[in-house]
């Protein structure tokens, strides 16, 4: 995924072929301000985060898809889904059973969860919506009803949750993951592995059921405290309110000897057999089967605010904030040029994609800015660069301009700001 890199001018960056770059160069020196925001609060997975980003995909998985505009993720064996901030899910991999071309096409939705076939989705009003295999009626049995608050989906089976916190199940029932579901009210979260279910009560107790050949159930921990949950194909995790990690059931690939011991994580996921864990700063740590890299290729860095671990790859979100670029100002009625200089494999093209450019300048897809003003103001819009070959790299630009009292002077250089993956 891009990293920002400041380039001093007549500076040449230097390392392995990047895949798209974007530089801004300028016709004087002026000052240049980057902001980077603090990660968000973590979300469960499936649930959006306040600030939206990109996907960043490892392990094997089909491309992500690119653009900035993502709030929550969610991951199945193989294929994954993405939630906009207006509410359309994107999916992507393999759709043997119509797990991704059924996709619903609406807007609306809040969030999402991906089972081995078939995935779920919850609308503002808490209706669900469901899609996908349907041999064990993991479509069709879905509760019709509104007012559902969160949703999980297992391999073949599924939960719901209620305001008033009852747990509806729905799906494959074999070894009781879905008849054994507790019946009282009380839950705060719900979680589906293969064939167990875990809940969340208020007060931080976990209730577990179902099968309980590799301890899923009996091996869950007994006290109070635990803020969150999640459930792989035989072992689970759990949360306490100090970040701390506790790992149960199958630990055939160190998912549960492998988990970290420190404190200050604030997301957990868990895959087929691997999982991750995020902490405050929006590092990201990952262990379990490494067989295609669903661990080895976790990125380094921090910032990201959501992560999901499918059967062989994970997802994660990364809301840092682009760079914020002041460019030589502009003076009304002046004719006005200002060129991005924009490389990578192909050359990308770049579009504004939040915000307005000044009355009296256009941006061109190859990126150069002109046209005459006709309105002193400052204005701040983002420019998007696409390649379709990686992630989007997107920064934003402040311009001001200003009345026509502005005395000429000589030209220098700004700089580059360069994104290299």
């Amino acid at each position: 995924m891009p990293t920002l890199v400041i380039d001093r001018p007549r500076r040449r960056t230097r390392g392995r072929p990047r895949l798209l770059r974007a530089a801004l160069s300028g016709l004087a020196t002026v000052g240049i301000a980057v902001a980077l925001t603090a990660p968000a609060a973590a979300a469960p997975v499936g649930v959006p985060v306040t600030t939206p980003g990109p996907v960043t995909a490892w392990g094997r998985v089909d491309s992500a898809p690119t653009g900035r505009g993502f709030t929550a993720i969610a991951a199945g064996p193989f294929y994954s889904l993405a939630l906009t901030a207006d509410g359309h899910i994107t999916a992507w991999g393999s759709s043997t059973f119509g797990h991704v071309r059924n996709a619903p096409t609406g807007a609306g939705y809040t969030a999402i969860a991906a089972g081995t076939n078939h995935s779920l989705a919850l609308t503002a009003d808490g209706h669900i919506t469901a899609w996908g295999y349907d041999g064990i009626g993991q479509v069709s049995n879905a509760p019709t009803g509104a007012g559902y608050t969160a949703i999980a989906a297992g391999t073949n089976d599924s939960l719901a949750l209620t305001a008033d916190g009852h747990i509806t199940g729905w799906g494959w029932d074999a070894w009781g993951q879905v008849s054994g579901a507790p019946t009282g009210g009380g839950y705060t979260a719900i979680a589906a592995g293969h064939t167990h279910s875990l809940a969340l009560t208020a007060d931080g107790h976990i209730t577990a059921w179902g099968s309980n050949d590799f301890g899923q159930v009996s091996g869950a921990p007994t006290g109070s405290g635990y803020i969150a949950i999640a459930a792989g194909t035989n072992d689970s995790l759990a949360l306490t309110a100090d970040g701390h990690i506790t790992a149960w059931g199958s630990n055939d690939f160190g998912q549960v000897s492998g988990a970290p011991t420190g404190s200050g994580f604030t997301a957990i996921a868990a895959g087929e057999n691997h999982s991750l864990a995020l902490s405050a700063d929006g590092h990201i740590t990952a262990w379990g089967s490494n067989d295609f890299g669903q661990v080895s290729g976790a990125p380094t860095g921090g910032g990201y605010t959501a992560i999901a671990g499918g059967g062989v790859h994970s997802l994660a979100l990364d809301a840092r904030a682009p760079a914020l670029t002041f460019i030589l100002p502009a003076v009304v009625g002046r004719p006005y040029h200002h060129a991005f200089t924009l490389t990578g494999t192909p050359v990308p093209t770049v579009a504004v994609t939040t915000g307005t450019l000044p009355d009296g300048l256009i941006l061109t897809p190859a990126g150069v800015l002109s046209g005459t003003p006709t309105t002193a103001g400052t204005s701040t819009f983002m420019i998007t660069a696409s390649n379709g070959a990686g992630p989007d790299v997107v920064f934003y630009v402040t311009l001001t301009v200003t009345a026509d009292t502005t005395p000429s002077g000589s030209l220098g250089s700004l700089g580059s700001l360069s994104w290299a993956p």
